[in-house]
C-alpha cells in the first residue's frame, strides 16, 4: 500500500520522507536541503530515527508535524491552503 508523501515546514527547512542506502539494504528517514544545497538527515531522539519502510518514515514524520502544529508544504515549499470543502 503507498501512502502519499507529504512534506512539512520545520524552521524555514522543507522535510520530507527520503531513502538512503545502508549497507546491505535501504532505509528511510527524514531529510532536508541545507543552505549549500546538501541533502542531510534529521534524526531526533525518539521521535524522527531511521525506518527500514517508507510508511513508516512517513507515519514518524506526520506524528512529528502534528505534535508540532508544522504547515504541509508542496515540493517548492509553498503552504498548501486547504480549500472550503464543497458540502452541498
Amino acid at each position: 500500500m503507498e501512502t502519499e508523501a507529504r512534506r512539512y515546514l520545520y524552521r524555514g527547512k522543507v522535510l520530507r520522507v527520503e531513502a538512503r542506502e545502508a549497507v546491505n539494504h535501504v532505509v528511510y528517514g527524514v531529510h532536508f536541503t541545507d543552505s549549500k544545497g546538501f541533502r542531510r538527515i534529521l534524526l531526533l531522539n525518539e521521535e524522527l530515527v531511521i525506518r527500514p519502510t517508507r510508511e513508516e518514515a512517513q507515519t514518524d514524520l506526520d506524528a512529528f508535524a502534528v505534535r508540532r502544529g508544522l504547515k504541509e508544504v508542496d515540493a517548492k515549499g509553498a503552504t498548501i491552503t486547504k480549500g472550503p470543502s464543497s458540502a452541498n
